[in-house]
């Protein structure tokens, strides 16, 4: 498939919904050793003058889940695309097919390993750089481990702080990220739950105040217990208010399997 149109279908927002009956919930992964999820991953990162589209497939299969539910994920590439575009979202001329070879050939020799609480907690990610690794950090997703209400949250700082990472150390004064969950939805013929996220990272330097300010939501299955669709979108302000950049990141289940 064409990668503008890869683009267009990722950033077609789903329809609004009905809520399903409001009743407490219990959300978290269902991993056991041998499943195997495949996730397409959509980066767009938008400047003053041009746009840069990016998807990747990766498939993850569970290695091994301990005692106290921590998973094991080894994650390994299986498609990869990406576009430039200018501001207006026409076509660049720019050539980027040798450059797209060289980032193929060069993720196809990566493997990445997420450990995976049962509530969504990432323990820890290996084998990617944190531009790499931003996508993947989307499956993770900090759920309490008890029944929930719509309209609750509670503090996620591990969504937010990544994006720290991408301001200079000394400059940043606080780190926040919430959850808040929506309730059950009926999306094509499934019973899902909705959840909204908020965050932002903010600096401070002599020219000013910087802040990275965060905001998504996420579709959960709670029958199979896996992460379903999850967008996130960052947007870097001056203290001037001047936008000055914008970054988007989608993840979408394709597929769920089990290995021998």
């Amino acid at each position: 498939m064409h990668l503008i149109l890869w683009w267009v279908l990722a950033c077609t927002p789903r329809p609004d919904l009905s809520p399903v009956a409001s009743t407490p919930a219990t959300l978290g992964w269902k991993l056991v050793p041998g499943q195997e999820l495949t996730y397409k991953l959509h980066t767009r990162l938008t400047g003053a003058t041009e746009r840069i589209i990016r998807e990747e497939h990766w498939t993850y299969r569970v290695d091994s889940v301990d005692s106290a539910g921590m998973a094991r994920l080894s994650g390994r590439l299986t498609a990869f695309g990406v576009a430039r575009t200018d501001s207006t979202g026409s076509p660049s001329a720019v050539d980027i097919e040798p450059a797209q070879e060289i980032e193929r050939e060069r993720l196809a020799q990566q493997v990445v390993v997420l450990y995976l609480s049962a509530e969504g907690r990432l323990a820890r990610i290996d084998g990617l750089e944190l531009h790499d690794s931003l996508p993947h950090r989307l499956l993770s997703l900090k759920l309490p481990n008890r029944a929930i209400l719509p309209g609750e949250d509670w503090a996620d700082p591990a969504l937010a702080r990544p994006y720290a990472n991408l301001l200079p150390a000394e400059t940043v004064v606080s780190v926040e990220g919430y959850q808040t969950y929506k309730g059950l939805y009926r999306y094509q013929g499934d019973v899902q739950a909705l959840l909204e996220s908020r965050g932002e990272v903010t600096a401070a330097t002599e020219q000013g105040r910087s802040s990275i300010a965060l905001k998504g939501s996420t579709w959960w299955d709670p029958d199979p217990g896996v992460l379903a669709w999850r967008s996130l979108e960052g947007e870097l302000v001056q203290s001037d208010q001047a936008q000055v950049g914008h970054i988007q990141i989608q993840i979408e289940l394709l597929d769920v399997g089990l290995t021998d």
